[in-house]
This record gives C-alpha cells, structure tokens and sequence, in this order.
C-alpha cells in the first residue's frame, strides 16, 4: 500500500471484498490506516543507543566530548533540516537544535529534578517507532477453512 500521499494521522474507510464462500460472498471490513511522518527515530536523552535515558548517557556523551568515547549511534543530520552536521538529537536535551556541553549540564540539572522534561529540536522531532500498517477492526472477522483435495468434511 503507498501511503505517500496521505497526509500524517489515522485514516478510516471500509475495505469491500468478494468471495467465492457461499455464506460470505461480499461484505466490508472496518480499517484504519495510521500514517507516520517519516523522520529520525531516538529516543530523547538516549545518547549511547541502548534505548533507555539514564545516568550512563551523561558519562557516554562526556566522553565522546573529550574524544574518548563512541561517537553517538543515531545521527539525525538527513532526515532534519536547519541542523548541523552530524546531529546527535537523542543528545539534544536542552531543545536548542545543537548538541553540546550545554545539554551535559541541562542533563545533569534534569537528573536532579531541577528540570521537568527533555527538550527536543523543533525542526526534529523524534519520529514515531510505530510503522503504518492496516489494522481491522475487531469485527467482523472472518474465518478462512483449508480443506484437503479428497478429504470429507
């Protein structure tokens, strides 16, 4: 299916069909299809990767800052606009598009409850982990039965 030109949300519509089934020759189904704008997917605050915002991030990212460390996993430079070369976003916690000592200090302030959340960079949003997909409704459903050339049933 190309959803490409739909806008990003939940689209709803009924899927008709035919069938050669006696008891169910046509009918509708329900579906929903959720469009998800493409984008760079990070979790906020999880500099290393590892999928969990934590203490270690801090200690990662200060490393990478003395040259000690890995360079962060996720580099967001081509899916954002308006942003340096590479952009670590899971590292951008003060929201300023950059990602730099300031946002080791916005971390630590945060850590301490001195900060309610993570910011992100407006021009990049963490993208949705979820894929678009049809997904149908609870009912009706329908019920397909193979049945063996030669066998009775």
């Amino acid at each position: 299916m190309n959803a490409s030109d739909l806008t990003p949300g939940m689209h709803e519509c009924n899927l008709n069909y035919t069938s050669s089934d006696i008891n169910h020759q046509s009918g509708s189904l329900p579906v929903a299809l959720l469009v998800t704008q493409p984008g760079c997917v990070y979790v906020p605050g999880d500099i290393n990767g590892n999928g969990v915002a934590n203490g270690v991030d801090v200690v990662f990212a200060v490393n990478f800052f003395k040259g000690v460390g890995n360079v962060p996993p996720v580099d967001c430079y081509s899916f954002c606009p308006n942003v340096s070369n590479p952009f670590f976003a899971a590292g951008d916690v003060n929201g300023n598009c950059a990602f730099n000592g300031i946002d080791i200090t916005f971390y630590v302030r945060f850590m301490e409850g001195q900060t309610p959340t993570f910011q992100t960079c407006p021009d990049c949003p963490p993208a949705s982990r979820l894929l678009p997909a049809v997904q149908p409704s609870l009912t009706p459903s329908i019920k397909v039965k193979t049945v063996k050339a030669g066998s009775q049933q």
